[in-house]
């Protein structure tokens, strides 16, 4: 038998039994109640169960765990998208380099440049957006 407390401040008793712990409530009550007439008594669930609610199945839990996973996803996405559009501005710059010694406009030489991003972008949107 072990008495332990929770994040409030109130005993807990948990007890370890071969037995079905139904069978156990009015005894374990006796003696309890031999003790401190005062305690309340509540008999909850086996542990398992006890457990499973305070912790896995609150809402809190899966912000918890969902929370930093997103934002790490986030972020490779973001490094992933960077990384493509580096690796293509990188392929381009000769291209840009003839464009500015012949005189094109700043404009001009970004335009495709752009173009190119755009149609990763919508290319890497429509295959979300499509899939099963």
């Amino acid at each position: 038998m072990r008495v332990s407390t929770n994040s409030c401040a109130e005993p807990i008793l948990l007890l370890k039994t071969r037995v079905a712990p139904a069978c156990l409530v009015r005894t374990v009550q006796k003696q309890v109640w031999a003790v401190n007439r005062d305690e309340i008594f509540v008999f909850s669930k086996p542990l398992t169960d006890f457990l499973h609610e305070l912790t896995y199945a609150t809402p809190e839990f899966g912000v918890t765990m969902f929370a930093p996973l997103a934002g790490i996803a986030i972020l490779l996405v973001i490094a992933g998208v960077f990384s493509v559009m580096a690796y293509t501005v990188s392929l381009q710059t000769h291209e840009i380099g003839i464009r500015i010694a012949l005189g094109a406009q700043q404009a001009s030489n970004l335009s495709p440049l752009a173009s190119t991003i755009f149609n990763m972008l919508l290319v890497a949107a429509l295959s979300l957006l499509l899939r099963p």
